[in-house]
């Protein structure tokens, strides 16, 4: 005879027969006197115990069907390969229901599963230069249905776990920073239609955006502008856009000065160009910035 989960977790609780029941009526039994104030008191707490009793495991059935459905998302199926050759192989590419890595870093692979630069990531000290946290591997993961972009990253992070034996921990410091926040007529972003790889470019007059999620831009200005900048725009799609910039204007890529004119932002226009063709804002502060601190990672097992 089968006995259903909900079933067996109220036997396990309440047992059968009374116990509490047997115990009355052995005291009973027993001829003890009890004052009206005390036995009062007894009743009560006793109603207590028993309400208690009885709530836990009313709600015991749903804790465990819940801690199930809570299971961490996870790839149907998924490819790791170690990439012989050096180069990155093209960019990633992501879509409804799988991602394609053809030769990312893992600290690359990090970044986008954690959405934080790759400046905010300390390799473990059981990863030499020349192991797994340099190596390139090609990764080809599949959902069993489709998912967002959010979605697809936390899945990602699971086979991080699962095949490099992945172990880290946050660390909050509070710092100086940009806050990047929505100006108060509102954003002036057009949602990206495409499904290719996020990219930017750093052209002659300003940036060019494409398919690229905030916390990327921000990634890009925190090179540029001497502070970490912060997304807490809210904003958690995809974007194309460009963005002019003065600092820009005129620069060849043949100067000599070049890099030294593209490298610091923080004292061009930048703050009223973002907010003008963007609708957003920066503003310095200290705030709490998010850290990961790798503590293991191993070679994944070839498959």
């Amino acid at each position: 005879m089968r006995i259903e989960s909900r079933e067996l977790l109220a036997v396990g609780i309440f047992g059968g027969k009374s116990r509490i029941g047997d115990r009355i009526d052995m005291l009973l039994r027993r001829g003890r006197t009890f004052s009206p104030r005390a036995s009062s008191i007894g009743v009560a707490a006793s109603a207590i115990v028993l309400c208690a009793l009885m709530l836990g495991g009313s709600l015991a059935p749903r804790w465990i069907a819940f801690a199930q459905t809570a299971a961490r998302p996870a790839f149907e199926v998924a490819s790791v390969k170690l990439r012989r050759n050096a180069t990155d192989g093209g960019p990633t590419r992501i879509g409804p229901q799988g991602i394609d890595i053809p030769g990312g870093r893992l600290s690359e692979i990090i970044a986008d599963a954690y959405q934080i630069p790759y400046s905010r990531i300390s390799p473990p000290s059981n990863a030499s230069s020349s192991d797994v946290w340099n190596a390139r591997y090609e990764i080809a993961a599949r959902a069993g249905h489709s998912v967002s972009r959010e979605q697809l990253m936390l899945m990602v992070r699971t086979l991080l776990e699962d095949r490099f034996k992945l172990a880290l921990h946050h660390e909050p410091k509070v710092v100086p920073v940009f806050k990047l926040v929505i100006g108060k007529n509102g954003p002036r972003l057009k949602e990206s239609a495409a499904e290719g790889p996020p990219s930017g470019a750093i052209e002659a007059n300003g940036i060019t955006i494409r398919n690229t999620e905030l916390w990327r831009f921000c990634a890009m200005l925190s090179g540029r502008m001497g502070r970490p900048v912060v997304d807490l725009t809210g904003l958690k799609g995809s974007y194309d856009f460009t963005l002019r910039l003065d600092v820009l204007e005129g620069v060849s890529t043949s100067e000599p000065d070049y890099k030294s004119k593209v490298s610091d932002w923080s004292s061009s226009s930048i703050y009223s160009d973002i907010q003008k063709q963007l609708g957003l804002r920066l503003e310095a502060d200290k705030a709490p910035v998010d850290y990961l601190v790798l503590d293991h990672v191993e070679q994944p097992d070839a498959n």
